[in-house]
């Protein structure tokens, strides 16, 4: 009922009315009014902050260094949404997707990694080292190789019942850049032999600014750090037990040593 209808209805019947009730029933009709103008905007106002500071993505990312490491990120629920169930990744690299025509891929059920919760970009996550990561069939990404995209899944793993999975994804659809892996130089090989880890230290010939990533064997990146090396025996400070790759780099040696902690 309209505030003009209701004005009607109280002059109609102003002889029943004494005049302060009239006056009370007016006020209190603004009063319900205004308050329900105030909260429809205010509503407004909260669903617009909200939908502002939410900001949707499925993307693969590269390190500008290391364009081999790719981190994924996901929250795009309308697309893919995982609910509280384990997310994880299947990756392959098809003949046409690189210069070398390798045919890279794992058995089904083989994850190349599981995309955990990050609570600083509001995602779920995951880093693969391309370069080092070991695929069932086909082994490693070649020296020299171009990969021009590469494919991938993701995969929403319940407990109990069965597995819900995207389509066959393209990384360049997604924000992935084209990259070759460098070739070594005999003298940057050379180096490779010189160095080694002992007791969790690295001892290596490469003198200047050393930038040391550390991953395990799925290559999910450990540790990521830079150090002025000057002879030293330089520590890497791993906490866990296991197998682990080091990769070293610095102007324009690059270097790969396996070892166990």
């Amino acid at each position: 009922m309209d505030t003009f209808r209701i004005y009607k209805m109280i002059f109609i019947k102003t002889d029943s009315l004494t005049l302060i009730e009239i006056i009370k029933f007016v006020y209190l009709v603004h009063y319900k009014n205004y308050l329900m103008k105030h909260f429809y905007v205010f509503m407004l106002m909260l669903l617009g902050m909200c939908c502002k500071s939410q900001t949707y993505t499925a993307s693969v990312s590269q390190d500008p260094e290391q364009p081999w490491m790719v981190t994924f990120t996901h929250n795009d629920w309308s697309f893919f949404d995982p609910y509280y169930d384990s997310l994880m990744l299947y990756v392959f690299i098809k003949p046409e997707q690189n210069s070398d025509g390798q045919n890279l891929w794992d058995d089904w059920g083989t994850f190349a990694a599981e995309m955990t919760w990050n609570d600083t970009v509001g995602a779920r996550q995951a880093t693969l080292n391309l370069k080092d990561y070991v695929f069932q069939h086909g082994g490693k990404i070649q020296d020299g190789n171009t990969i021009s995209d590469f494919g991938y899944i993701l995969i929403r793993k319940p407990e109990s019942g069965n597995w819900v999975q995207t389509d066959d994804l393209m990384a360049s659809e997604h924000g992935f850049k084209p990259f070759t892996l460098s070739v070594l130089s005999t003298s940057q090989m050379a180096v490779m032999q010189k160095s080694s880890i002992i007791d969790g230290k690295l001892r290596t010939s490469v003198r200047g600014l050393l930038t040391l990533s550390v991953y395990d064997f799925s290559g999910a990146l450990i540790k990521h750090f830079q150090v002025k090396n000057q002879g030293q025996d330089i520590e890497l400070n791993i906490p866990t037990r296991g197998n682990y790759i080091l990769h070293i780099t610095s102007e324009g040696v690059q270097e790969t040593l396996k070892f166990r902690k």
